[in-house]
């Protein structure tokens, strides 16, 4: 009979690699540097910056839509907090999308009013992820006990290509990871102490949690579970403690709640997107398949058998790594991973089986889900190099696997920091994705002007990838009574080298070739050159 005590990790095996372990942290460091300048931003980003630096869609329309010839920094304005917009603009702003609580867009805020640079945005969501590794190693000594299986947890986060992807997005996914491991310490540390300020702080940690994703309700609910679980579904002074800690928080989040509750109209407006379409559980079961195995492989652009055979490794290793959990883990450890990977799991995947939506399908979603995968299989890893066992063989297969994770890890990483389009949303067949297509053609002209009236988040995201060469003429979508007034072919075609549409919209299009004898050529995808004949 195998003896479990041989199998847990041991303080006095903790040593293992420390060294290897912290250039691992500094490699995982830049890798999130690592080509940041080149990637392509997403919609999503340039309408968050958009938002907490004050400005609404609204107000962009009518102060760069509005055929006036503008430069790509007067788009750039948009994209920065300036003196005349104050924080009220700001909260004003973000209102008009109350999905999105208001905690990292107010701190990112700040954080571009410190250090005014064209990628602060992004440079914040690095700090933020790097930040998300001491926290990781404190729930890790919170909830294991045991510094080896705390090195090898962070070590596996730091060079993660999911990680890495999320740490380059100027959205709230880095925000929301530190906050989801702080509520978690403060969880812990509120169980083991029981004191009325351990309680406290946690439900101040999950307020803050709450403030900066919405969905982190599956997480607070997993939590719960967990405590009452614990306790054996018995009412005690920790789940007693437990639920008014709870309650503090939402009372703390009350006044985004209001907000939400008076705005669930635009709520339902700006979510609609995903509900235009439909999933079933076979493509759920693949795309969680591929999502999974991208927390420590992802080629991108290579995607093959290859990758696919070590997505498939993966979720055989994801799976025994549970077991081992449940088989020698105390409850009190494999309780809390498990919650926190199936509430948050079944809170996305239920509802889009009963109503029509593809929010399922997003690996975003699932960053609370993986991060109980990753600290699953770090104690299963560091069960194998901490043994005491006998069988030496385990010892180095725990090293093989750690050595093998971590290099898929790092090349992983390099790929998609090599490729611009690589994004926690997969830009490819995007507006933002054209725009790397779109850029270099651009960028090689000598006096190019960019006429359009399409969507005015695909040219923000554009003006970061232009040079100050390139000028824009943009309009309001389907505006035809300004686009007579104001767009004038043959005067562009005087002043510079190159007309092009970004971008083209079909109505658009057709407008040119009813005012002007002209012939178009497609010079990339989504932009076509205007010749007049």
């Amino acid at each position: 009979m195998i003896d479990p005590k041989k199998y847990l990790p041991y303080q006095s095996a903790a040593n293992f690699g420390k060294f290897l372990i912290i250039a691992i942290l500094l490699i995982g460091i830049g890798l999130r540097f690592f080509n940041l300048e080149q990637k392509v931003y997403s919609a999503d980003e340039v309408r968050r910056i958009m938002r907490f630096s004050g400005y609404t869609t609204q107000e962009l329309r009518e102060q760069a839509f509005n055929g006036q010839i503008i430069g790509r920094k007067d788009l750039q304005y948009f994209q920065h907090p300036h003196p005349e917009r104050s924080l009220s603009d700001a909260l004003r702003s973000l209102t008009s999308n109350p999905e999105h609580p208001p905690l990292y867009n107010l701190l990112a805020r700040f954080w571009m009013q410190l250090i005014p640079i064209e990628h602060s945005a992004r440079t914040f969501s690095i700090f933020l992820s790097i930040l998300a590794i001491p926290c990781l190693y404190w729930l890790s000594l919170e909830l294991f006990n045991s510094s080896l299986t705390a090195w090898i947890t962070i070590a596996l986060f730091a060079v993660s290509p999911v990680r890495i992807l999320s740490a380059q997005n100027a959205t709230q996914y880095s925000c929301w990871t530190v906050t989801i491991l702080l509520s978690g310490i403060a969880l812990l540390r509120a169980i083991r102490k029981n004191t009325l300020k351990s309680w406290l702080w946690y439900s101040l940690s999950l307020a803050l949690t709450f403030y900066t994703h919405l969905f982190s309700a599956p997480v607070a609910i997993a939590q719960a579970l967990y405590v009452i679980l614990l306790e054996r579904l018995k009412i005690t002074r920790t789940v007693v403690s437990y639920v008014l800690a709870a309650v503090g928080s939402l009372v703390l989040f009350s006044p985004w709640l209001f907000v939400i509750f008076t705005n669930l109209d635009k709520i339902d407006r700006n979510t609609q997107y995903y509900r235009q379409f439909k999933t079933n559980i076979i493509q759920i079961s693949k795309t969680l398949f591929r999502h999974t195995g991208h927390v420590f492989v992802n080629f991108f652009h290579l995607k093959g058998r290859l990758e696919s055979a070590l997505h498939l490794l993966i979720l055989l290793l994801v799976v025994y790594s549970l077991y081992h959990l449940i088989r020698y883990a105390s409850p009190k450890v494999w309780l809390f991973l498990i919650t926190l990977i199936v509430v948050p799991t079944l809170f996305q995947i239920v509802p889009d089986l009963l109503k029509p939506s593809i929010r399922s399908l997003q690996a975003r979603y699932y960053l609370p889900v993986f991060l109980g995968i990753q600290m699953a299989i770090s104690y299963l890893i560091a069960s194998c190099i901490g043994s005491k066992s006998p069988k030496n063989w385990l010892h180095y297969l725990g090293q093989q696997i750690l050595l093998i994770f971590l290099l898929l890890g790092i090349v992983s990483s390099v790929f998609l920091g090599l490729n611009p389009e690589a994004g926690l949303d997969d830009q490819r067949g995007t507006g933002s994705g054209a725009n790397l297509k779109i850029a270099p053609v651009l960028n090689s002209m000598t006096k190019p002007i960019v006429i359009s009236d399409s969507t005015p988040s695909f040219f923000l995201a554009l003006s970061y990838l232009v040079n100050d060469r390139v000028k824009f003429q943009l309009f309001q979508d389907s505006d035809v009574e300004s686009w007579r007034q104001k767009l004038n072919l043959k005067e562009l075609a005087q002043n510079y080298s190159n007309i092009v549409v970004a971008h083209p919209e079909e109505d658009f299009v057709n407008f040119l070739n009813e005012q002007y004898p002209i012939r178009t050529e497609k010079l990339a995808e989504q932009l076509i050159e205007i010749k007049l004949e």
